[in-house]
């Protein structure tokens, strides 16, 4: 698909939508022409990702019960 920076602008999810489709999106400028191409997500959030790595430091140590656990005002 071939496309213009006005119309990118203007109709951005339909040229959104083509490109994640798996279209080749083709933007002509003046100074050049400019490729829009959609890489898939992976999927994983950022704690799926880190798993593994993230470690407790202590935090359980620092925390307080329901018991304990006292709202101050």
């Amino acid at each position: 698909m071939k496309t213009s920076v006005t119309v990118l602008l203007r109709e951005f999810p339909r040229v959104k939508r083509a490109a994640l489709n798996g279209e080749r999106v083709v933007i002509e400028t003046r100074q050049g022409n400019l490729l829009l191409i959609a890489e898939p997500v992976s999927g994983k959030t950022l704690l799926g990702c880190m798993r593994g790595r993230a470690g407790d430091y202590g935090l359980q140590a620092r925390t307080r019960t329901s018991g304990e656990w006292k709202a101050g005002l």
